[in-house]
Parts: structure tokens; C-alpha cells; sequence
């Protein structure tokens, strides 16, 4: 697959990349795509992903399966507070992003999985709970989409 543009992998699942490029007009696309048919395509783009270019506060996820996919973007909204997070999610079949009614407080979202409705992931919670070490992450946080709630697993 060539793309005549840079393209930067943000996250993987199954036989599915997502990425975002830069093209000529320095807009930014989301692409999604499969390397082994070598077929690709465009998802819509968030406001917020035309924003902030540097996405120092964005995590983007992805969830596949048979075919069907989604795509979930953590995000640092900075409305209500600096340390507060939006979630929203792309579902293929429905092709429009969806955002989260409750947002929650800043961490980290290392190693995320989705699985039964959920988004796991492991976390230190936000830094005032970190220790020196980069590897201490004392927690398996748990973000239900059907009610949105944030759960320590």
C-alpha cells in the first residue's frame, strides 16, 4: 500500500490500522485501513483532531471484528477542566462519532482493550499518584459505554 502523503499509525486491532495523515492543505484525515487487502478509506475527522495538531492529548482505540469496527478517541477537552476527558466513539455501520455524555478525570490509557461493552485499560490514574518509576501503573481502570461509568477493575 503507498500513500503520497505521511501517514502515522495511532492504533491497531485484528487486520485494521487507523492513522491520520497530513495532506497539501494541511487538514488532517483519519484513514483506517487493511494492509493485507490493501484497501483503505476515510472516516469523518473530529473537530478537535483539526485543532490539535501536536494530539499530545488524544488516544484513539480500535475495536474490530468480522465487519464491523469501531474507533474510540480519548480526549483532553479542556472545556470544563484541563485534567477532564471526552469519549467518543466511531461505529462503522453507523458512520457518524458519537460523544459521551460523562467525561472523567486525566490518566493514562496504556494497553487499552474493548471487550463485553467495556474499555479496559491500566493506568496511574494521573501523575500526583504516580511513583518515580514510568512502569508504576497500579490500576485496571474500566470504561463502560452503555452507562459511562468509570470503574477501577
Amino acid at each position: 500500500m503507498t500513500f503520497k502523503i505521511s501517514v502515522c499509525v495511532l492504533a491497531y486491532s485484528n487486520d485494521l490500522v487507523v492513522g491520520h495523515t497530513i495532506n497539501d492543505h494541511d487538514s488532517i484525515e483519519i484513514v483506517i485501513c487493511n494492509p493485507v487487502t490493501k484497501s483503505w478509506s476515510s472516516l469523518p475527522t473530529p473537530e478537535s483532531f483539526q485543532r490539535n495538531h501536536s494530539f499530545a492529548d488524544i488516544n484513539l482505540m480500535l475495536d474490530c471484528y468480522l465487519d464491523d469496527y469501531k474507533v474510540f478517541l480519548l480526549e483532553n477537552s479542556g472545556v470544563w477542566s484541563p485534567t477532564s476527558y471526552t469519549c467518543s466513539v466511531y461505529h462503522n455501520k453507523e458512520g457518524v462519532w458519537t460523544t459521551m455524555k460523562n467525561s472523567f478525570s486525566n490518566m493514562k490509557f496504556d494497553m487499552p482493550v474493548f471487550h463485553k461493552g467495556c474499555l479496559h485499560f491500566i493506568s496511574n490514574c494521573a501523575s500526583d499518584f504516580a511513583k518515580s518509576s514510568p512502569f508504576y501503573k497500579p490500576y485496571v481502570m474500566s470504561y463502560n459505554l452503555e452507562n459511562e461509568n468509570l470503574n477501577y477493575a
